[in-house]
């Protein structure tokens, strides 16, 4: 037909970060292997993070054309803020000092920014902004910031009930779940005892902005990274994981 087929691979670090000891990184396919008039255009963070990408990856190969996308800069983080329309940032003279301070903070990278400014939209003013980033420690380091949640989360959890594997329960919950998450429907499925649904609202609320609230007793996630963190701390958990998979199915 004289056409191009073009296939497109989104987010394949996630797979490099997964560790499973099988990813679909392993059937994909070498470029001389792929027939003329098939294009695939794959994504994903830079090749030198990750050592599970295959070799014509992470090697000079070519039959593969790079693309090196940049870090934010700050007047991408201008744009971003004019979109997000928060109330506080809107009575600022400029935003040109805030996007700064948020690029030294994340060095530009996306999602700690896309992070950083769902933070803001529940501070009501810069000093208070301020506290919240020093306090969760937003940075370039995406996997410190997740961890910095989820173990408060964790403590939380710890001061209302002792032992019984409760945030490695719910870190299952997120993973096997396909969509938004329902405190109501995982208060049924797992009964967990001395856990109820008000307390199923409070352990996700506490994920916020990884989690984010969509109506009453329905959170989802705001960006599907989370469940790759998810994924490697119950991998060591598989009863657990078995357990809740059965009882949610």
């Amino acid at each position: 037909t004289n056409k191009k087929s073009i296939i497109c691979i989104d987010g394949i670090d996630h797979a490099a970060r997964a560790e499973c000891e099988t990813t679909f990184l392993e059937q994909l396919y070498n470029p001389d292997e792929i027939p003329e008039g098939v294009i695939f255009l794959i994504v994903g963070q830079p090749k030198n993070l990750y050592s599970k990408y295959p070799s014509w990856i992470k090697n000079v190969n070519s039959q593969v054309h790079e693309i090196n996308i940049p870090n934010l800069i700050t007047s991408d983080i201008i744009n971003l803020i004019e979109e997000k329309n928060i109330c506080w940032i809107k009575k600022l003279s400029s935003y040109n000092a805030l996007a700064q301070m948020l690029y030294e903070k994340t060095g530009g990278n996306n999602l700690s920014v896309i992070y950083a400014l769902k933070e803001a939209e529940k501070c009501l003013n810069l000093e208070e902004f301020i506290k919240v980033l020093e306090e969760k420690n937003i940075s370039n380091d995406i996997e410190e910031y997740y961890e910095m949640i989820w173990r408060h989360a964790e403590n939380e959890l710890n001061k209302k009930i002792k032992g019984g594997f409760i945030i490695d329960r719910i870190a299952c919950a997120i993973v096997l779940s396909n969509g938004p998450i329902n405190c109501k429907v995982m208060n049924n499925a797992l009964k967990i005892s001395n856990f109820d649904l008000d307390d199923w609202n409070a352990a996700l609320e506490s994920l916020y902005p990884l989690m984010v609230k969509k109506e009453d007793n329905v959170y989802v996630i705001l960006h599907n990274d989370l469940r790759v963190f998810l994924s490697k701390i119950i991998k060591n958990n598989n009863t657990i994981y078995i357990s809740v998979s059965k009882k949610i199915a």
